[in-house]
């Protein structure tokens, strides 16, 4: 009875299969108080959430307020993978530029090609906004390192600076893998 519904939940992100049935079986449960709110809200984020025409941010008009807000730095632009990736530097409150979201990292093995990452757009803005530097916010992996070097090769003449790698506040190195300490030895600081 709520295999459908089990399933539908279980491709959301961060979903289980197990969470997705508890999660079914809640609604099922809760389905004259829950139910109508959600289905409310998934109503109102269908016929209003639209993709921002410049950075690819969510947004419920053209531009999303990042983009549209005239105090941002236009000279600036952060390359981040995805829209959580977004958020989660939007809520240090501390880049005062704007954002362009690749939606997807080169990759052999998924099959992600240059043609994937919207360069056009990209490399418009830059020349529109007269961008003088790129700061990659991209996963430390072979992907996010190859799609890195692949806009740099494409988009010449710039700033490149990366987001620094290492240890976390309050990390201890017995708890950090070989990767993270090589990092934040070799990015080490003078105090």
């Amino acid at each position: 009875m709520l295999d459908r519904l089990s399933a539908l939940l279980y491709k959301l992100p961060g979903i289980g299969k197990r969470s997705a049935e508890k999660l079914a079986l809640h609604l099922a449960l809760e389905k004259e108080e829950l139910l109508p709110l959600l289905q409310q809200e998934l109503s109102h984020l269908v016929s209003t959430v639209k993709i921002c025409k410049q950075c690819g941010n969510l947004s419920s008009t053209e531009m999303c307020s990042i983009c549209s807000d005239p105090n941002r730095q236009k000279e600036t632009l952060c390359i981040v993978k995805d829209i959580s990736d977004l958020i989660a530097l939007e809520k240090t409150e501390l880049f005062k530029g704007r954002y362009f979201i690749l939606g997807n990292l080169l990759s052999a093995r998924t099959q992600m090609t240059p043609q994937t990452l919207r360069l056009d757009v990209l490399k418009a803005q830059i020349k529109d906004f007269e961008v003088k530097e790129l700061i990659f916010a991209l996963p430390l992996t072979i992907e996010g390192k190859t799609t890195c070097h692949y806009i740099q090769n494409e988009c010449p003449g710039l700033i490149y600076t990366e987001l620094a790698h290492g240890l976390p506040i309050g990390g201890n190195l017995e708890y950090m893998d070989e990767g993270t300490i090589a990092e934040a030895f070799k990015r080490r600081v003078k105090i």
